[in-house]
């Protein structure tokens, strides 16, 4: 779902401005612009992200959550610097996304199910894919703009980021239980002999 819909913004933008009543020469540098922002998610960022341990998860979400803001923020925009901010920030949050899936599938699947997952993902979204210019042209031709197209992007990217914020809540719980499974055996290992002597006399004379 992420990838089509980053992909189908990244295709449809040019056409976008132009509606907005700039020239073709604008569409073609917002193109420039989502580039840049691409090369740095895919390049800059997985990298900041992974100094910070457990971080790949919550900056997933934070991106989705980001993007889902900028479509909103795109059929409301009234100048081409606010087009071309919101173009960039979309352009890193699809750099981002695409570099990190297959990490995040890792994350919580063993690895030889990660092939498979990608694969069966693949299958699923053939039909999207086959769909997409009959959904493209139905937000231009039916509803007149891209408007309501990136107002659907942006609850898909809600969706997502939801879903992604029910994994890192699982995970931090089964982390946590982890830590306290942990702390008690070695609580367990720090008991000498004498201490475990000294307990099974208390519990000895408890039943007397």
């Amino acid at each position: 779902i992420s990838e089509y819909v980053f992909v189908t913004f990244s295709i449809t933008i040019v056409a976008y401005t132009v509606d907005k009543g700039w020239t073709l020469d604008h569409g073609n540098q917002i193109v420039i612009y989502n580039a840049v922002g691409l090369l740095v998610g895919r390049l800059v960022v997985p990298f900041a992200s992974d100094k910070i341990r457990h971080s790949r998860c919550p900056l997933a979400i934070a991106t989705f959550l980001t993007a889902a803001g900028c479509f909103l923020l795109l059929p409301l925009v009234t100048n081409f610097g606010e087009l071309v901010a919101l173009t960039t920030i979309l352009g890193l949050a699809q750099g981002y996304i695409l570099c990190i899936k297959t990490v995040l599938i890792g994350d919580y699947m063993p690895v030889i199910k990660v092939s498979f997952c990608c694969g069966v993902g693949g299958l699923t979204t053939i039909p999207v894919w086959l769909c997409g210019p009959a959904i493209i042209g139905f937000f231009r031709d039916t509803k007149g703009s891209y408007n309501f197209l990136y107002v659907v992007f942006s609850v898909l990217s809600i969706l997502m980021a939801t879903m992604l914020t029910l994994l890192a809540c699982r995970d931090r719980a089964q982390r946590r239980r982890y830590s306290v499974t942990c702390l008690n055996m070695n609580e367990e290992d720090q008991k000498t002999p004498m201490d475990t002597l000294n307990t099974q006399s208390t519990e000895n004379g408890v039943k007397s």
